[in-house]
Parts: C-alpha cells; sequence; structure tokens
C-alpha cells in the first residue's frame, strides 16, 4: 500500500506520517509540502491513499486530486485541512473523508481506517500467480 501525504506544515505532515504508519505499518508513506512535487512523486509511484491539507492552495488542489483520481481512480482521498471549507464547497473536492485540524487521533482512526480496510480487501494477493 503506498500512502502520499500533501501537507505544507511539515509538523503536521509529520504528526499524520507518523499515525498512518502506526496505523499500517507495511506501507509506503511519502510526504510532500509542494503540489507539483507531490503530482511528480504520484506519477512515479500511484498512490492508493491520497491524505491532502488543500487549505494553502485550494484551486490547484482540486486539479491534483482531479488529476489523480482520473489517472487512479480506485485510489482514496482524504481531506485534512487547517483551514474548514463550506460544506457547499466540499463537494468540489470529491474525497473519501474530511477532517478539520486539529483532528485528535480517534477522528483521524475513525475516517482513515474504512479506506485502508477497502484498499487492503481489494489489493490483489501478493501470493496469488498472475
Amino acid at each position: 500500500m503506498h500512502i502520499l501525504i500533501v501537507d505544507d506544515d511539515g509538523g503536521a505532515a509529520a504528526a499524520t506520517r507518523a499515525f498512518v504508519q502506526h496505523l499500517v505499518p507495511t506501507a509506503s508513506v511519502v510526504c510532500e509540502a509542494r503540489l507539483e512535487h507531490a503530482w511528480s512523486a504520484a506519477q512515479h509511484t500511484p498512490p492508493d491513499l491520497l491524505v491532502i491539507d488543500p487549505a494553502p492552495y485550494l484551486a490547484t488542489a482540486r486539479l491534483l486530486m482531479r488529476l489523480c483520481k482520473e489517472s487512479w481512480p480506485t485510489m482514496h482521498t482524504a481531506v485534512l485541512t487547517s483551514a474548514p471549507i463550506a460544506p457547499s464547497r466540499r463537494q468540489q473536492f470529491h474525497a473519501d473523508a474530511y477532517l478539520e485540524k486539529p483532528a485528535s487521533p480517534t477522528q483521524l482512526l475513525e475516517a482513515l481506517t474504512p479506506l485502508i480496510q477497502n484498499i487492503q480487501a481489494t489489493a490483489p494477493d501478493p501470493s496469488s500467480p498472475i
């Protein structure tokens, strides 16, 4: 499982990364602060889960999410925003989960666990022949 975290706040990105790695120790987790670096990282290794704080760059964050979803339709997305987004605008992100910072570990667990379980349930069995 590959998880891409996009957050321009290095401390928040590190905390999210630590939480995700605790939740899924076998996951590959990459953090990027800039959207263009996130897109390059996604092209290099397509993410199963994108966790993004779109607040500093709403329009381009929506574009990144759209490009990722078009490129990898089974990818899940979670918005973890530092600035509240009006419910009417949240739909524009087509996110599977929406949280506002500061999110408690319980909130993160409740939001990310179903997404991770879905990814694990639909992942190909590595022991089966191709």
